[in-house]
């Protein structure tokens, strides 16, 4: 399970990172989450063609090919010849060359029956001849639609034969194979799960865990721990700058003092300025704070705080905060243990008496 908890962490921190990021006002990990969104649903659509399609093609009239709905993006041997003296070519350069071709499409006739299609080669298979001998195999497909509006505005036939402007088959083309797509698929949908999950849990991973045990045994006996120093303190929460300024940060360093009213504060010096175009529109460095009124502070909740790789101790405390003038939930990560008990001493012990 803590591997689960490392690999959350990892995406929230990496997520939260290009959340700060904006390409026209919108977020880079929301543009993120639509892209992979898309290259899923491509994938999916992939695996869902390679279970619809057998290894082997299915031999089909080009009657069959042009009329039945279920063989279409179906892996078919069309039962039609090649009719290479009338095939177009299609170049962004204004070329009649074969070797400046991008695509070739060359019809597929089936004289018995009247039916034509097109079917489209690859640059590399250039036609010779007039006529191939029957049996194409290939995927069908929808024909393309440059493809669709060139054969419709010029009545295109060949032999004497209207060619269907609905679908074509893509020589050479095969159904996509299951070992490759699922595996995609699968991490795609992983991914965008977690990026996802990460953005609902506003990038903040923290495992609650029970109270150890050496806390309950020093509680029962009234024998506070040695205080060690609070380096290392990280904070993920809310803070405020001034009574409009505020925002909620992430695992940033931060230190606890003790203030002359009694009250305690979190305090971290940041430099959370806006900037557009590489220059500042509003100046947000400096000391940034969230006050703890000693009697709203409630017990705290032990657990641990993923953010990247890696997993801190973490105390998840609630309380009011004169400042922003509401409850707040904030979660305080040290390095070790005993430093997180001593954090935790100094939270609740009560405080100094003025002389």
């Amino acid at each position: 399970m803590d591997i689960v908890y490392r690999v959350l962490g990892f995406v929230a921190m990496i997520t939260e990172k290009l959340s700060r990021t904006r390409v026209n006002f919108i977020p880079i990990n929301w543009l993120l989450i639509v892209l992979v969104t898309i290259f899923l649903g491509l994938s999916i659509r992939e695996v869902h063609e390679g279970l619809a399609n057998a290894d082997s093609a299915s031999l089909v009239s080009l009657a069959d090919a042009l009329t039945n709905p279920d063989l279409l993006d179906k892996y078919v041997t069309i039962d039609a010849a090649l009719v290479l003296q009338d095939t177009l070519l299609y170049a962004k350069k204004n070329s009649d060359k074969v070797e400046d071709a991008e695509s070739l499409w060359t019809p597929l006739l089936d004289p018995a029956a009247k039916h034509a299609m097109y079917a489209k080669l690859p640059p590399t298979q250039a036609p010779a001849g007039s006529f191939s001998r029957n049996g194409v195999t290939g995927m069908l497909r929808s024909i393309d639609s440059n493809l669709k509006t060139e054969v419709q505005r010029t009545g295109r036939q060949t032999a004497g034969v209207l060619i269907n402007t609905d679908r074509m088959l893509v020589i050479g083309q095969k159904p996509s194979r299951l070992g490759i797509t699922i595996p995609i698929a699968i991490a795609l949908a992983l991914a965008l799960t977690l990026m996802l999950l990460s953005v609902f849990i506003r990038y903040t991973v923290f495992r609650s865990m029970p109270q150890p045990r050496a806390v309950i045994s020093r509680a029962a006996t009234d024998q506070p721990p040695q205080p060690d120093q609070l380096d290392g303190l990280r904070l993920t929460g809310f803070l405020s700058l001034t009574e409009t300024d505020r925002q909620r940060f992430f695992n940033v360093p931060a230190t606890l003092a003790n203030l002359d009213s009694g009250e305690r504060a979190l305090l971290s010096n940041i430099n959370a300025s806006i900037t557009y175009m590489g220059a500042v529109t509003k100046n947000r460095a400096g000391l940034w704070a969230s006050i703890i009124k000693p009697a709203s502070l409630a017990a705290p909740e032990y657990g641990q705080l993923y953010f990247g790789l890696r997993a801190y101790p973490a105390l998840r405390i609630r309380y009011t905060d004169p400042i922003a003038n509401r409850p707040l939930c904030t979660i305080l990560a040290l390095p070790t243990e005993s430093a997180r008990e001593s954090l935790r001493h100094s939270l609740y012990a009560p405080p100094a008496q003025p002389r």
